[in-house]
Formats: C-alpha cells, structure tokens, sequence
C-alpha cells in the first residue's frame, strides 16, 4: 500500500476518532434508547448501507450515492464504537472484551475509509475489495460478540 494511502487512513482515524472523543450534546440519543438499542440501530444503518451500495459498487454513474452510503457506514461505525455490547457489558472480561469490540470497530471503519478512496480515484474493484473485507469484519465480530443476522 503506498505511503499515500497510509497517510491518509490515518489522518483519517485520527479526525473521525476526535469526533468521537469531543463532547457530545446530550441530545445525540434518547435518554431511554440503552446501549443495546442504540447498537442495534447502527448496525441496522450499516447493514443497509452495504445493501444499497450491493450492486453499486464500482459502477462511475453511481459514485455519488456510493459515496453518501459510505458516510452511513461510517457514521454509525463512529457511532457504535462508543457503545458496549450486551455480551460485553455482561461478561467477567468486560474490559477485555469492550477493547477487542473497539478494535474491530476501528478495523470496520479502515476499511470504510479504503472504499471511499477506492471510490473516489475509480478503482471499482479496490472497492469491492474493502467491501468484501468489511463483510468479513462484520461476520467476525457477530461471531466473537454471538450476534444473529437476520
């Protein structure tokens, strides 16, 4: 990968995690939606994310949406990133788990970061390729975190 591309996936990281780290308003979320509701929600935004950008991905005519589904994704990843999971909140390695839950996180949105700049420079198949790394992530993490897709 060259530096380039490095370079840019970590300034990117850098600037969504700084969103995530500054304050938020207490109005992000209902005060009753709990960490559950509120994952499930993102994970049903990125879901139909991935779903929309299906047969999408790599056509030129549809960057523009593809590039609006891509900043779904990565809204509700930066979103659920700060969120704990139920089997995580429930488990005697709760620490443990809540860092493994955030790196995987983080390793969702580096591959949302690597499609868009597929996207952008016209490389359909770099991302198809982020896509399909980014649905194995997903299929990972609902194995570690004993989620059931629908």
């Amino acid at each position: 990968m060259s530096k380039l591309i490095v370079g840019l996936l970590v300034v990117g990281l850098i600037g969504l995690s700084y969103l995530v780290v500054s304050p938020a308003p207490a109005n992000v979320r209902p005060a009753a939606m709990d960490d559950h509701e509120a994952l499930e929600k993102c994970m049903k935004e990125l879901k139909g994310a991935m779903r929309r950008m299906r047969k999408s991905l790599g056509d030129e005519a549809q960057k523009g949406e593809n590039l609006a589904q891509i900043l779904v994704m990565q809204k509700a990843l930066i979103e659920a990133k700060s969120l704990v999971p139920g089997v995580a909140a429930k488990s005697e390695k709760k620490d443990e788990m809540i860092l493994k839950y955030r790196g995987m996180m983080l390793d969702c949105l580096a591959a949302t970061i690597k499609m868009e700049r597929a996207v952008l420079d016209g490389k359909g198949d770099e991302a198809k390729a982020a896509m399909r790394e980014l649905q194995e992530l997903q299929d990972s993490g609902h194995a570690s975190f004993k989620v059931e897709d629908d």
